[in-house]
C-alpha cells in the first residue's frame, strides 16, 4: 500500500489485502480451535481475535516509525520480517502447551 502512486494501484493493493484476509480468518480460527482445550475453546477464539485487534491499532503506529526511520519502501517489509520473527517465537514458546506435547 505504501508504495502505491496511482488510484488503480491502491486499489489492487486493498482488495489483495482484503482478500489475504479473508482466508487468513478462517484458517486461524480453525487451527485456533483445534489446538485449545475443549472447555476453554471460547477463551482461545477471544484471544486470538484480540490479538488480531491489536495487531491492528499497533502495527500502522509502527510501520510509520519504520518509515521515518528505515524509509517508506524498506518498511513494510521490516515489519512483516519482525511480526514473523515474533509470531513463529511466541508459537514456539507456546508449543509445549500442545495437548500431545509434541514440539
Amino acid at each position: 500500500l505504501a508504495l502505491a502512486d496511482r488510484a488503480d494501484t491502491l486499489a489492487a493493493a486493498f482488495f489483495l489485502w482484503g482478500f489475504g484476509v479473508s482466508v487468513a480468518g478462517p484458517a486461524l480460527n480453525a487451527l485456533t480451535n483445534d489446538v485449545a482445550p475443549a472447555g476453554r475453546r471460547g477463551e482461545s477464539l477471544a484471544q486470538c481475535r484480540t490479538a488480531a485487534d491489536m495487531s491492528l491499532c499497533v502495527s500502522p503506529v509502527a510501520l510509520g516509525a519504520l518509515a521515518d526511520v528505515a524509509g517508506a519502501t524498506a518498511a513494510p517489509f521490516a515489519l512483516t520480517s519482525l511480526g514473523t520473527f515474533g509470531a513463529v517465537a511466541a508459537l514456539y514458546a507456546r508449543a509445549g502447551c500442545l495437548p500431545d506435547g509434541r514440539r
